[in-house]
């Protein structure tokens, strides 16, 4: 799992916990290694590092946010959007 996974689901990761199940907190790279390896069954986080090795199922949305002072110029637009676009590499 990703940072932030185990804290967001706390509550539902400790009766997995409680019934034997094994959770690591890990990066996406550590996450993506350890599914490859065969050291971990699955792993839940973002999207992994290199796509073509995996099935990914996405699970859920979960918003970003800017955080910035007032007086940062970003703070001054209205909405602030962002375009992710995908490479192909």
């Amino acid at each position: 799992m990703t940072p932030g996974i185990l804290y967001t689901y706390w509550d539902v990761l400790n009766q997995l916990e409680k019934s034997g199940v094994n959770l690591l907190e890990l990066y996406d790279y550590q996450c993506d290694k350890a599914v490859k390896e065969e050291t971990a069954c699955m792993g839940i986080g973002v999207e992994p590092v290199d796509t073509s090795l995996f099935d990914v199922i996405p699970l859920a949305h979960h918003p970003l946010y800017a955080i910035c002072s007032e007086s940062h110029p970003l703070a001054q637009k209205t909405p602030l959007l962002f375009q992710i676009r995908k490479t192909n590499t």
